[in-house]
């Protein structure tokens, strides 16, 4: 089964040096495509949506992914991997009732005194 997830990734004090090989890395293992490297805080990031298949979980996909930029670094760097399902986010559902409508209508152009606005 496939899920659909918006997946962020910030990579915090990473080699300056081998940041192509981070985003080329990271890459490989989810279509992100642009990247913003913020030198003064010494860290990159990107976000992008696709879908885990295959039966792998958000925590393993977490997992190679951060083996995979840690590879790319020569070394040990933090890696922040933020993933949202996007099939199942919260939903509201808004509906006036006709109460509600009956009151807004009292205030309303609807009943307003001047009949030309009452087309309107």
């Amino acid at each position: 089964m496939s899920r659909s997830y918006l997946i962020s990734v910030e990579v915090r004090k990473p080699d300056p040096m081998r940041l192509r090989e981070i985003e080329i890395a990271a890459e490989k293992e989810w279509p992100f495509d642009e990247w913003i490297w913020l030198e003064d805080q010494k860290l990159i990031s990107s976000f992008a949506e696709s879908s885990l298949s295959g039966g792998e979980d958000e925590k393993e996909f977490a997992g190679r992914l951060t083996k995979a930029i840690w590879k790319a670094n020569g070394q040990y760097c933090q890696a922040l991997i933020s993933a949202t399902c996007l099939d199942d986010l919260p939903t509201n559902l808004y509906e006036l009732t006709e109460v509600d409508f009956a009151d807004w209508s009292k205030q309303s152009v609807f009943h307003h005194p001047n009949p030309t606005l009452q087309s309107a």
